[in-house]
C-alpha cells in the first residue's frame, strides 16, 4: 500500500482541478462514491434511543422536531445516477403493529408521497431492518426536481418502537 502525503498548499492547488469526490473501493459498491445521510442518530452502543409518545395507526413524525428526522436533496443539481439506495434502521420494534414510512415531499411538508415501508417483525431487542431504494431515488435524480425525505412512523401506542439510528446510504455513479 502507497500512501502519499500532501502539504495544504498541492491539496488547495487539486482541490479546483477535481470535479468528481473521490471513489470508494469496497465490496460491491467498487468505483461508486458512497454517501450517508442519517435521519436519526442516537448512540451507536444502544444507551440512547428515541421512543415515539402518541403513536397511532396513521404515519407520523418521530421525536421533537421535522428537520431531525429529514434530510433535503437537490435533485435540480443533476446529480450523478444511482448505482444503489438503502434506508437501514436499528430498532426494537417490539409490536407487529409498528412500522416505518420512507417519504419524499416538498418544501413547507406538501405532497408527501411513500417511498418505501418498513415493517416490524415483533422482536424484542436491537435488530436491523430496512429496504432498498434505489429505484425511488433514482426517479428523483431522473426528474430533476428537490426534495425532502424523512421518514415517519405508526403503530401501538401501548407498545411503541425505539430507535438507535436510521440512515439512508447511496452509492453514486
Amino acid at each position: 500500500m502507497t500512501v502519499e502525503i500532501y502539504t495544504k498548499s498541492e491539496i488547495d492547488s487539486l482541490l479546483p482541478t477535481t470535479s468528481t469526490p473521490p471513489t470508494i473501493p469496497r465490496g460491491d459498491s467498487m468505483g461508486s462514491t458512497l454517501s450517508v445521510y442519517y435521519l436519526l442518530r442516537q448512540s451507536p452502543d444502544f444507551t440512547d434511543m428515541l421512543t415515539p409518545a402518541g403513536l397511532s395507526n396513521n404515519y407520523d413524525w418521530p421525536g421533537a422536531c421535522l428537520s431531525c428526522s429529514t434530510q433535503n436533496f437537490f435533485f435540480s443539481l443533476g446529480l450523478r445516477p444511482i448505482k444503489k439506495a438503502f434506508l437501514m434502521l436499528y430498532w426494537i420494534p417490539r409490536s407487529r403493529a409498528n412500522s416505518v414510512e420512507l417519504v419524499k415531499f416538498d418544501n413547507n411538508v406538501v405532497n408527501i408521497e411513500t417511498m418505501a415501508n418498513v415493517y416490524s417483525n415483533a422482536q424484542q431487542s436491537p435488530v436491523p431492518g430496512g429496504v432498498e431504494i434505489t429505484a425511488e431515488m433514482q426517479a428523483l435524480v431522473a426528474a430533476k426536481v428537490d426534495k425532502q425525505i424523512g421518514w415517519r412512523v405508526a403503530g401501538d401506542p401501548s407498545n411503541p418502537p425505539s430507535f438507535f439510528l436510521v440512515k439512508m446510504e447511496v452509492y453514486w455513479e
